[in-house]
């Protein structure tokens, strides 16, 4: 009896460790028009017809935004400098019917390039809650020479994760009594702030999707020439090292140009394979802001400089790692079978580690065939059942569904 028993328990420890090991392999997302047709979502031809302003209405027309600053920690490296202020935006939809989604964008981005994403989520019920990193967007600059405040520049990556910390905080207060559920949309490095937030704990959240998160800089991409190669194995282990702001060497551009000098063109292997999206993402990233709402009066955000580099690099590694396990909410990681920006590999790495001791799979990994990095910019078809299979998750978890998606 007793080896019986024995056997079974090892069988069942195999079965177990096999099933997770199943459940956590990338599996491709289903592209299908059913992924998406429950939802109303726009086309990229209806948004190359809006300029900015026509876009910023029709969101207006659905839930008349609240816009602000407030303080955000401040500049490590300039504690005396005046405060960081952080922009953020509350659509509350009077039509509220599914919950409320908390946008953490990636880097370069602000809600302006966000406009059309939060129209959809509108659309289908939902409320939506957003804020401009520090150092791009409408929040602060972290750099005192004016001529650089393009840079893509943080005084540490964990201000980040506070800031993030501190909306969450409002949000939640925001919605206390508000029976419906609040959920996580992320993108690249807001992917990575995402991770470390909820590895403090899930707080308001009831579930999370992560698109194309940044657990690791692909610092070369896919270019086997770039003279940034030696950079990938040192992001990798997070060997960069700047203990402080050093002029010409932390503030200096490792990849890219400041904002007015970039090639606004498009590419093949750009962050999107849809033109008119990503002329919208240029207005979006020129746009201007005024009055006390502004913490900076352009969202202008150029290349990367070394000491970003180096933050994002160990953010990333921190974000990833072993202390992935504490997430407890369920989560849908989205990578783009064409993303030149994020290591692919770090994504598994972090949900092999958010999964490690579960009886059941938390995190689960999809791959959008053809997808680059920008998929919620992407074209229609990439960006429908994107937004659609994120939709279906956090409704399928709001139900209380297990094995979502």
């Amino acid at each position: 009896m007793t080896s019986t028993r024995t056997w079974m328990a090892g069988w069942a420890a195999w079965l177990g460790a096999a099933t997770l090991a199943l459940a956590q392999a990338p599996q491709p997302l289903r592209m299908t028009p059913d992924t998406y047709a429950a939802y109303t979502l726009g086309t990229a031809d209806e948004g190359a017809a809006l300029n900015l302003d026509e876009l910023r209405a029709r969101v207006q027309a659905l839930a008349p935004p609240e816009q602000g600053v407030f303080d955000g920690q401040p500049n490590a490296l300039r504690p005396e400098a005046p405060a960081v202020k952080i922009h953020y935006r509350v659509y509350e939809n009077p039509q509220e019917t599914q919950g409320g989604i908390v946008i953490f964008s990636g880097r370069t981005e602000g809600a302006e390039l966000y406009l059309e994403t939060i129209a959809d989520l509108l659309r289908n019920g939902w409320s939506v809650y957003i804020h401009d990193h520090r150092g791009q967007g409408f929040s602060s600059r972290l750099l005192a020479d004016p001529e650089q405040a393009s840079a893509g520049f943080v005084d540490e990556f964990g201000r980040y994760v506070d800031d993030a910390q501190t909306v969450v905080n409002r949000v939640a207060a925001r919605r206390q009594g508000n029976p419906r559920p609040l959920f996580l949309l992320a993108h690249s490095m807001g992917g990575a702030i995402a991770s470390l937030l909820l590895e403090r704990g899930a707080g308001p959240f009831k579930a999370a999707v992560l698109v194309t998160p940044m657990h690791q800089p692909w610092v070369a991409g896919t270019d086997a020439i770039s003279w940034l190669w030696p950079f990938e194995s040192l992001c990798a282990g997070s060997r960069l090292t700047v203990e402080s702001e050093v002029p010409l060497v932390s503030t200096a551009y490792i990849s890219g140009v400041d904002f007015d000098r970039e090639d606004k063109s498009f590419r093949p292997d750009s962050i999107t394979s849809s033109p008119s999206r990503l002329a919208l993402n240029w207005l979006a990233r020129a746009a201007h802001c005024q009055g006390e709402a502004c913490g900076h009066p352009d969202a202008k955000v150029g290349g990367l400089t070394m000491r970003w580099l180096v933050q994002a690099c160990a953010g990333a590694l921190e974000a990833r790692g072993p202390a992935a396990q504490r997430i407890s909410v369920p989560m849908l990681v989205l990578q783009g079978t064409q993303d030149k920006v994020v290591e692919p590999g770090a994504q598994r790495e972090f949900c092999q580690n958010v999964n490690q001791g579960k009886a059941r799979p938390l995190c689960t990994l999809r791959t959008v065939a053809d997808g680059r990095h920008a998929l919620l910019i992407e074209r229609d078809e990439i960006r429908r059942p994107v937004l659609g299979q994120t939709m279906g998750f956090f409704q399928c978890v709001a139900r209380g569904g297990t094995g979502c998606p």
